[in-house]
């Protein structure tokens, strides 16, 4: 290897192409990877992954718990029914509390005493049997542990869950100052469809005084995070097709059911992340188009990578021409040489990789952010990823030695020495890959003209009016005409009128020039959060955005 070393210090310009184009993909191929895996793989390590069954309708994956109870006596196919439901509020233990996160499906997780013999997470502490078997006891995950207890052991430890609702009138006030005890610690939820951030259990028994009222049947069975999941584990070997009929009767005939139609759906567990009834509310939520478009860019960005390095290769095996011909007169094969030009790409494909996986770990967190999922490159370091990656480094090393190996070896050592060797391989390959390089970027441009057109069209596309300085607010239930009798008295805002067909929206026509909109925008919304604050205590928030934002 000391010739390939030699030869890459004495053409630094083709190393850094080279290095630099593979370390890039093979860093977005490590995310991606890990992310795809994940995103495919989901909740498949549960020892009944292949008998559980998520139902819904052909909308949304909602179902009021006391219709669970009732499908499975009617359902002798069933073996288990768990209610599974998020719910966004605080946890309070002493002078601690702990609130949701922006984005959050909730923090708080209410499901059926049979949670932890359907699902296979792992409890740090306690009993699986008896974790949630009383309407007082709750499981805390080892995040929520360690930011209230510390080092010290949470069981025993009473908690206050609070959730957030407003009680409507006519509805039964529950007791919402309740304690819990602590009977397990489950780790972090990871790998699962059910919200990763997840950090307290408790019993399905105790929703209503996290939501002040139970679901009745003639409304919808939804949490402020979300609607209510009824999963079922069925029998082995059994299904539940021949009886949707009598499901959906039974659905139709005892509750709210807007259009008089329901169609029942029995989604298993494996593909609910990509199933067109999650709504992401309550459940993690993948996107297979946005990931097969991700997968497309990553793989034509490692095309580039190969090509660039096949092509500047061969372009280049006029500078080793000789010492292959040196090699032959001494006594090497054709064979031997593929071998070692197979071997130096490998290597340098190693290297790269390497300096990509390094720097997939520092980007990791951003890739989260642009992927909208789950990346855990260090937790899922395994046998079997090992494996891949070693296959893939191979794979991708032979792929890339492969051509110029053979350009190499097909020639005689008289031919290098007359030169014929140089030209023809110039006149050849170097134009194939430069053609094909071509060919897909010009592809990849005009795919992305077009669709910054077609986005260009649609927020430019005309509505009928001119949404110059108009902007939509909507207050706070109840609070409409207060906010407009503020608004009036304000120098700058010209007229004010309701949106017909929206419930607390009002449109504001500012007068004033376009090139301070955007200032008085920022300060408008600072004067209204100072007034709604003076005027009233509520916990709603206006919402102001320019007009034009509700179209796009």
């Amino acid at each position: 290897m000391k010739s390939y070393f030699r030869f890459l210090s004495r053409n630094k310009l083709y190393t850094l192409i080279n290095v630099v184009g593979l370390v890039v993909s093979l860093m977005f191929i490590i995310l991606l990877g890990d992310y795809t895996w994940r995103q495919y793989s989901i909740d498949s390590w549960h020892k009944n992954a292949d008998r559980i069954y998520l139902v819904g309708d052909q909308t949304s994956f909602s179902m009021w718990p006391q219709a669970g109870d009732r499908i499975k006596e009617m359902c002798p196919e069933i073996e288990q029914k768990c209610c599974v439901m998020s719910v966004r509020g605080k946890i309070k233990y002493g002078r601690q509390e702990v609130k949701d996160g922006e984005n959050e499906n909730g923090i708080i997780m209410v499901a059926d005493s049979t949670f932890f013999q359907f699902f296979d997470f792992e409890l740090e502490t306690g009993s699986r049997q008896t974790a949630l078997n009383s309407p007082d006891k709750c499981v805390i995950t080892e995040r929520l542990a360690h930011r209230l207890f510390g080092d010290k052991n949470p069981i025993g430890e009473s908690v206050q869950i609070v959730g957030e609702y407003d009680v409507e009138p006519g509805n039964t006030v529950y007791d919402s100052t309740l304690v819990y005890t602590v009977s397990a610690v489950a780790k972090d939820f990871d790998h699962t469809v059910l919200p990763n951030e997840t950090q307290i259990i408790a019993n399905m028994k105790r929703y209503p005084q996290m939501l002040s009222a139970e679901f009745p049947s003639y409304s919808y069975a939804f949490s402020n995070a979300g609607a209510c999941k009824v999963f079922f584990m069925l029998r082995p070997g059994m299904t539940l097709d021949n009886k949707k009929k009598t499901i959906d009767n039974y659905i139709v005939n005892n509750y709210f059911i807007p259009f008089g139609e329901y169609k029942v759906s029995v989604t298993p567990l494996k593909e609910v992340m990509f199933a067109p009834q999650n709504d992401g509310k309550g459940l993690q939520k993948g996107d297979k188009t946005r990931l097969h478009i991700l997968i497309t860019a990553v793989l034509a960005l490692l095309f580039f990578a190969i090509t660039n390095y096949i092509n500047l290769t061969v372009a280049n095996t006029g500078f080793r021409s000789k010492e292959m011909a040196t090699r032959r007169l001494f006594g090497s094969s054709q064979r031997m040489i593929a071998w070692k030009l197979i071997a130096e790409s490998t290597l340098m494909v190693a290297l790269a990789f390497a300096i990509g996986l390094a720097l997939a770990l520092c980007f990791q967190d951003d890739a989260i952010s642009l992927f909208k999922g789950k990346i855990a490159i260090t937790d899922d370091i395994n046998i079997v990823s090992v494996s891949l990656c070693l296959g893939g480094i191979f794979l991708v090393g032979i792929v890339s030695g492969l051509l110029p190996s053979w350009q190499m070896t097909r020639y005689q050592p008289i031919d290098i020495v007359k030169g014929n060797f140089r030209f023809r391989s110039k006149m050849v390959l170097g134009k194939v890959f430069i053609i094909l390089q071509n060919v897909i970027t010009v592809t990849m441009l005009t795919a992305s003209l077009v669709i910054w057109l077609q986005l260009h069209h649609l927020i430019h596309a005309p509505l009928g009016f001119n949404t110059e300085n108009l902007f939509y607010i909507i207050s706070p239930e109840g609070k409409e005409q207060v906010v407009r009798s503020k608004l009036r008295k304000m120098p700058f805002v010209e007229r004010i009128g309701p949106l017909t067909g929206a419930h607390s929206i009002s449109f504001i026509q500012v007068f004033i020039s376009l090139s301070v909109t955007t200032s008085l925008y920022l300060c408008l919304r600072r004067i209204w959060t100072r007034l709604l604050s003076n005027c009233w205590d509520c916990k709603s928030s206006i919402i102001m955005e320019p007009v034009m934002t509700v179209f796009i």
